[in-house]
Parts: structure tokens; sequence; C-alpha cells
């Protein structure tokens, strides 16, 4: 399901600087909570940022060992994989 955005949120988080990954972060990582006329607020732990931050950390280490990994591909099948 996409997240739909009213105008009125569109343009406060362009005013505010917040891009969309770090609406996907809150989304995937925050902590909800109901609010006035059955919303809800959704925000970044401390507990749960340290998690993300953790989550983003992992991800660039695997990043990193996977720059001298060849692939090799033929009509869309993978056939192989090695070191450089």
């Amino acid at each position: 399901m996409k997240t739909q955005f009213t105008d009125h949120a569109k343009t406060r988080f362009q005013q505010r600087g917040i891009n969309r990954s770090v609406i996907d972060y809150i989304f995937q990582y925050g902590d909800k909570e109901h609010a006035p006329g059955g919303a809800f607020k959704i925000s970044l732990t401390k507990r749960n940022k340290a998690r993300l931050i953790s989550s983003l950390k992992n991800e660039i280490k695997k990043i990193e060992r996977s720059s001298d990994v060849i692939i090799v591909q033929k009509n869309n099948i993978i056939i192989t994989g090695y070191h450089k």
C-alpha cells in the first residue's frame, strides 16, 4: 500500500527539509501512539534510532565486502560468482 500525502504535508516536509527516506525510516522503525481525532503519531525513540543506525552500518559493511565480487550471468541466469 502506497502512503499518500496531503498537500499540506508535502509543503511542510519540503519547508522543514524532511525527505522521503527519513519518512520511510520512521514508518519502518518508529513507534506509533494515538493522537486526537483517530490519528497516530509515529516517531523514533532513542532505542529504535540506535537499531536503525546499527542496521544501516551492517548494510554498509555488506556493501564494502561486495566491492570485489563479480557475478557472471547469461540469458538472465546467474552462472557463477567469485572474488576479483
